[in-house]
């Protein structure tokens, strides 16, 4: 254990009995030295509980395999099954009205399938990650679209599958 972190260990009842003089050393008078140090035991404790989530905060990056472990830490501690991919940019199907007067060549049924994307799968609306979250895990997506924008980088989109 670094010395860093030991610096912050204190045992409030220890201390407090040893400043009680020896003349004084009765049950009653412990008693009552420990009641009055039981508010700042409290308090320490949680501001050591403050101090490990921070430094746990700190840990963090925005880099891939950080945020994975951040988002298996909170959801899926046991089987750690949340990844992320990065999202694939499609080529655009433009679609216009009859009016446009501008025709467009679709297949038949039979030669292809046709698939038309969403805007957010094609041009500079894509998304620059996808989370991939199993469909037996149940989570509040707004948490954690909340968790990831305290992760990520500001610039980059995301979006959460279900597999």
């Amino acid at each position: 254990m670094p010395l860093d972190s030991r610096i912050y260990d204190i045992n409030f009842k220890k201390l407090a009995k040893s400043l009680v003089s020896a003349l004084l050393f009765k049950p009653v008078l412990i008693i009552w030295v420990y009641a009055s140090v039981t508010p700042i035991t409290w308090i320490y404790n949680q501001f050591t509980a403050f101090k490990r989530f921070v430094e746990y905060r700190l840990k963090i990056t925005p880099q891939v395999c950080y945020l994975e472990k951040a988002l298996n830490d909170r959801y899926d501690v046991v089987d750690r099954r949340i990844y992320i991919l990065d999202a694939v940019e499609y080529e655009a199907l433009p679609l216009y009205l009859k009016v446009e007067s501008k025709h467009l060549v679709l297949p038949l049924k039979t030669e292809s399938h046709l698939v038309l994307y969403t805007k957010g799968e094609t041009g500079i609306y894509t998304v620059d990650f996808v989370v991939m979250v199993p469909s037996v895990l149940v989570i509040d997506a707004v948490e954690m679209i909340a968790v990831i924008n305290g992760y990520k980088l500001l610039s980059k989109k995301f979006q959460i599958k279900t597999f």
